[in-house]
């Protein structure tokens, strides 16, 4: 166990909540993770975003290939129209890994950087919006709605938690989970910089 590890265990066992909060999102944000190559060869795309096409062959692989402690993901999946269909990673090492799937600009996996700075606000956002109260999964099989939308998948790793939701923005009977799951999910694509890849 690392002394972060063994931190966040003694502030859990003393019960002091707020304070495990705080002090877990600081570790998450500079602990454990690779930095980022700043001399790489990026390029421009006429649109002020420097990326540069990655080497890994899934977004699943190019984030566990890092040790970052703080990994916040958005995935959204198609749908009967032209839905963008495409998925993100955002790093607390500063970078931003795009595959873009289907209905977008730019396919294949795609890298960037993102103000570090915006992390600890959206943590906290996650903790603020309810987010880790919803349920895992809320599709056609707990709840009804239209057959042709497409869904959001959101996580979020850090060092003390842990959390995926599965959502289904056609779920009529959780208006009030569907709120929390996309404002987050244009939170997260805003804070990425990559809108000019998907539109």
């Amino acid at each position: 166990m690392g002394i972060f590890e063994f931190i966040i265990k003694v502030i859990r066992m003393n019960n002091l909540i707020l304070p495990g909060i705080i002090l877990s999102t600081a570790l998450t944000l500079f602990a454990g993770c690779a930095p980022v190559v700043q001399n790489r060869d990026y390029i421009n795309d006429g649109n002020s975003t420097k990326y540069k096409l990655s080497t890994y062959t899934t977004l699943d692989s190019t984030v566990n290939s890092f040790n970052c402690d703080t990994v916040i993901t958005l995935e959204r999946s198609g749908c009967l129209g032209k839905c963008p269909v495409f998925k993100l990673a955002l790093l607390s090492n500063g970078s931003v890994y795009f595959q873009g799937r289907n209905q977008v600009k730019r396919t294949g996996i795609i890298d960037t950087l993102f103000n570090k700075n915006d992390l600890a606000g959206l943590v906290k956002e996650f903790y603020d919006s309810g987010f880790f109260r919803l349920g895992g999964k809320y599709d056609l099989t707990n709840c009804n709605g239209p057959t042709d939308l497409s869904s959001i998948v959101i996580s979020i790793k850090t060092i003390d938690i842990s959390k995926k939701v599965i959502f289904y923005i056609g779920c009529i009977d959780y208006r009030t989970e569907a709120k929390i799951i996309t404002e987050l999910a244009d939170r997260i694509e805003n804070i990425s910089n990559v809108s000019s890849w998907i539109k």
